[in-house]
């Protein structure tokens, strides 16, 4: 995992912990009910259909094109200094170009 899919997986978490719970036990609830065979569409794929009231986190390079790049939110995110000089150190080499 490098820095950026670090940043990535913490940026969803800060995503879901901003939306309700309630959302969050809706959506579980609307996927068990809509259950009416046994195949085999798991609660993530279901997610990534349906999302939470019709909402999700950006994809991958979403994020790494808009939220990455907001120095301010990454530190934030990433609340450690060895992590966040890591990610003063990719955009660097692979985002900042002259």
């Amino acid at each position: 995992m490098n820095i950026s899919e670090l940043g990535y997986e913490l940026y969803k978490i800060d995503w879901l912990r901003r939306i309700s719970a309630d959302r969050q036990m809706d959506a579980i609830k609307d996927y068990y009910e809509g259950l009416v065979d046994e195949t085999e569409y798991s609660f993530d794929d279901y997610i990534y259909e349906f999302g939470y009231d019709g909402e999700l986190y950006v994809c991958y390079e979403e994020f790494v094109n808009a939220e990455y790049l907001d120095e301010h939110y990454m530190k934030e995110l990433f609340n450690n200094d060895k992590l966040f000089n890591a990610y003063k150190k990719d955009l660097d080499e692979n985002f900042y170009t002259d």
